[in-house]
């Protein structure tokens, strides 16, 4: 029981409250890191042989191009992830930014003192050509970093893109309301929740529909099926964020991993405890759903069981195929969780800062729900809360 209890309290641990992965901060720490780099090498390297022709220009402005990129993106970047506010990422974005622009003086300074040596006629200072295998690793060397360059040039605009669309997302508006409950031990848990109401008063005496599920789903998993049942059947229903999740408050660590009392929680605080209701679980929910209709048959009217399973069934599974004991079980579990862990911090990495979560979290093409709901889906999935 005691290896049962702990597997239960890694998987319903409180989630963190930010929505930043620390491997976006490692990012930002590396692109500071080069450029600090480059820079050195650019004030530290000794004046080069005049070079002649287009590619001699090329040279010249794909240099300002990714100096002018960099610090422009440094400025959007400090900015945006000050609006979320992620004080780290800001931080190394506002040195990101100076970077660039002691950079961009620099150029303009060598630029400057050119100018002037050519309009005195003076003669530039030649450097002499490296020859054999030396000058093979100096031109090899010379085309690999125009190569990191480039993509430094090119993470610099999806970083751009991806602070702007963090900092619309971070602000965008939930879904409804959030409304502050009261547990039976008197613990206070901010729950939010969505109900979608049909205008008709012909069915105002028929139950309304309330769906769970596990406590890594919430109200954006219930928006198309809610809305069928409103505008095909009439119907009223609704759904919430569990605790840890959404945009839901963390849940008191004074209670017990039991989330069974929320729903009555949040009907009390709503004032809607007496109304009649049909309870759907899906998945884990099941668990949650059962013990409601068990304890208030009086206003649950109906059960619906949707894939219904224990939580941690995955696991339990293995442990029946594999014969294991309790104590493996647990570590698999343990395991398990840690791996799902990591997969999202790499995502999220991948997705916030350069704004690719679109490709781990596409825009609904079933129909499930309507598009206006992708940036609401898009935003709450960035809350992570594993």
């Amino acid at each position: 029981m005691d290896q049962a209890n702990e597997l239960q309290s890694f998987i319903r641990r409180p989630g963190p409250t930010g929505i930043y992965s620390h491997f976006s901060g490692l990012f930002f720490a590396v692109a500071l890191l080069f450029d600090a780099v480059q820079l050195l090498n650019q004030t530290l390297r000794q004046r080069e042989m005049t070079m002649q022709g287009v590619w001699a220009r090329v040279l010249v402005v794909s240099t300002w191009l990714h100096w002018v990129v960099v610090t422009v993106s440094g400025l959007v970047c400090a900015i945006s992830y000050g609006c979320t506010p992620k004080p780290d990422g800001t931080g190394i974005q506002v040195l990101i930014f100076l970077n660039g622009a002691l950079a961009l003086s620099h150029l303009a300074l060598k630029n400057s003192q050119r100018i002037k040596e050519h309009n005195a006629d003076t003669e530039c200072q030649v450097v002499k050509r490296p020859s054999g295998r030396k000058r093979c690793l100096v031109a090899t060397g010379r085309y690999f970093d125009r190569l990191i360059k480039f993509i430094r040039l090119v993470v610099s605009i999806l970083f751009i893109v991806g602070a702007i669309n963090l900092a619309r997302q971070y602000h965008f508006k939930k879904i409804r309301t959030t409304v502050q409950t009261t547990l039976p031990s008197g613990n206070t848990l901010s729950v939010n929740y969505h109900c979608i109401t049909t205008p008709s008063s012909s069915i105002v005496s028929l139950p309304t529909f309330w769906f769970e599920s596990t406590p890594a789903h919430g109200i954006t998993d219930f928006l198309g099926v809610q809305t069928a049942l409103a505008e095909t059947h009439h119907r009223n229903a609704c759904s919430y964020d569990p605790p840890n999740f959404g945009w839901s408050s963390r849940w008191p660590s004074s209670e017990s991993l039991k989330y069974t009392s929320v729903l009555q929680s949040l009907l009390t605080a709503l004032g809607r405890q007496e109304e009649s209701k049909i309870r759907v679980g899906w998945g884990g929910g099941a668990e949650n759903v059962l013990v409601t209709a068990q304890n208030h048959p009086s206003t649950v009217k109906g059960v619906v069981l949707l894939d219904a399973s224990p939580v941690g069934i995955e696991w339990t599974d293995q442990q029946r195929a594999r014969n294991l004991t309790m104590e493996q079980t647990t570590t698999l579990g343990k395991l398990d969780m840690q791996g799902r862990v990591t997969l999202t911090q790499i995502i999220l990495a991948l997705g916030i800062p350069w704004s690719l979560l679109p490709i781990f979290v596409p825009a609904n093409d079933t129909g499930y729900f309507d598009k206006s709901h992708d940036p609401v889906h898009h935003g709450q999935s960035l809350k992570d809360d594993m």
